[in-house]
């Protein structure tokens, strides 16, 4: 209480909210009633303030996380590649991944970081290609039961693990882009260093 009334007045502590605090196992909004952080306006020798010190007119946080989610929602939806690097892809997250990739369709690039992955970095695989409790098998096995409507990594090269070719891209089901580190993700699928 003191570092809040004295000079860290007006300074925000951001709140950290997990999506299973916020969704419900469907993939939607819980009641506002329900949110973890409870927002009111509280007055404290002379001062109107909000927990966290954030100001008496900032956004009411249900309303703030509600936001942030739709927008990651909508840039989803529009995306043409997403990355899932340094998530341990737990259950739970399910609940967030059901609402940011509700209504995504079409082709999109998938690339997974996997430090304990396949040989190959940079080739793509299926699931018989991979160990069923990696990230990048849960990925796969996230995009087929959440994303019906979507193909992911379209027309990429059908390589073995020994990364000889062993047919054309059509012939491939649905693979994920496996990159085993967090560089190689930067130097490869983000941009060359200069």
């Amino acid at each position: 209480l003191t570092s809040i009334v004295g000079g860290d007045i007006g300074q925000s502590v951001p709140p950290i909210v997990f999506p299973w605090e916020i969704m419900k196992e469907d993939g939607t909004f819980i009641d506002e009633g329900y949110f973890p952080h409870k927002d009111e306006v509280i007055e404290l020798q002379d001062h109107i303030w909000r927990e966290g010190g954030r100001g008496p007119l900032d956004p009411n946080l249900y309303r703030l996380f509600e936001a942030i989610w739709t927008r990651a929602q909508q840039e989803v939806r529009v995306a043409t590649k997403i990355s899932f690097v340094g998530l341990s892809m737990h259950e739970y997250l399910n609940w967030g991944f059901k609402f940011l990739f509700r209504d995504k369709e079409g082709p999109v690039d998938v690339v997974v970081t996997d430090k304990d992955g396949p040989r190959t970095s940079g080739g793509y695989f299926n699931h018989d290609q991979l160990d069923a409790s990696s990230a990048p098998a849960r990925v796969l096995r996230l995009l087929e039961s959440l994303c019906p409507k979507i193909r992911w990594n379209v027309g990429a090269p059908y390589l073995a693990n020994d990364g000889t070719d062993i047919g054309p891209p059509s012939s491939a089901p649905n693979r994920v882009k496996v990159v085993s580190s967090f560089d190689e993700f930067i130097l490869k699928e983000i941009g060359q260093r200069s």
